[in-house]
């Protein structure tokens, strides 16, 4: 192609300067054209290998895309009707890329509000836990014998210990399964009543009437609690003063291994 561009071209200048004899051109005025006609010539043939260049660079673009994108049966289709598929094509992958970032938009929302109700949640909660332990802390620590006076709710784990009450090693600490001979020691209400008479009511539902009386009380410190009616009923509770309450605990009147105790808060 590049060879028959460049004979029209010498034919072209050949016929200027031997035809039409009715225009007498100088030497000098066919030099001037022949020069601009070689200069256009030169230009032509720069922006044919430019196109040339770029065609290669565009057909092997299409190749590779009709290769990577499109199935066996597209590949060998002309570039006009490749470009339809095309267009198809990522229109629907655009689609789906816009849906995609409306559900993660969508899912980031949503955390962001289950955070958030989580963190109202959690200062709920702790707000309760402070009004709960001041109410606890307002009303579970006697200041005299007569504060104890009232009803009391126990709320006792049973536990067992190793060794002598006092200087006993605990095994375990943790709520297990025992027998019913052993639950219906269970107390979980006392009720204080004036003239040292005082009212336990068992888990089984049997209410048991009895006398107390209060050895070393200290609002303080450690102290205990006898319950007794004549020979028929004897109970020693141990009080003790925590920071979250007053804790309760006796031993359980049954044969058994291991002392077990019943051991808990007493909140009133």
């Amino acid at each position: 192609m590049k060879k028959s561009v460049s004979n029209f071209l010498l034919a072209t200048i050949w016929l200027l300067s031997v035809s039409n004899p009715l225009f007498s051109q100088t030497k000098k005025e066919v030099q001037f054209s022949l020069d601009t006609l070689v200069k256009s010539h030169q230009t032509l043939l720069q922006d044919y290998n430019n196109l040339q260049d770029d065609w290669r660079y565009y057909d092997s673009f299409y190749e590779h895309v009709k290769t990577n994108l499109f199935p066996k049966q597209f590949q060998n289709l002309p570039i006009t009707e490749a470009v339809s598929i095309f267009d198809t094509s990522l229109e629907g992958t655009l689609k789906t890329i816009q849906s995609l970032t409306d559900s993660i938009t969508l899912l980031a929302d949503s955390l962001n509000t289950t955070h958030e109700d989580a963190l109202k949640l959690q200062a709920q909660v702790a707000n309760y836990s402070e009004i709960l332990m001041a109410a606890l802390n307002a009303s579970s620590f006697p200041q005299t014998e007569s504060d104890l006076l009232g009803s009391w709710d126990l709320f006792l784990n049973p536990i067992q210990i190793n060794g002598a009450p006092g200087e006993a090693g605990i095994i375990s600490y943790h709520p297990f399964n025992i027998p019913d001979s052993i639950q219906q020691h269970r107390i979980y209400k006392i009720e204080f009543s004036p003239d040292d008479l005082a009212t336990l009511v068992f888990q089984n539902g049997e209410n048991q009437k009895c006398f107390y009386s209060i050895q070393q009380f200290n609002p303080k410190s450690n102290y205990t609690i006898q319950f007794s009616k004549q020979d028929e009923f004897k109970l020693l509770a141990h009080i003790s003063v925590l920071p979250q309450g007053l804790q309760i605990s006796y031993e359980i009147p049954v044969q058994t291994n291991n002392a077990m105790y019943f051991q808990g808060l007493m909140k009133k």
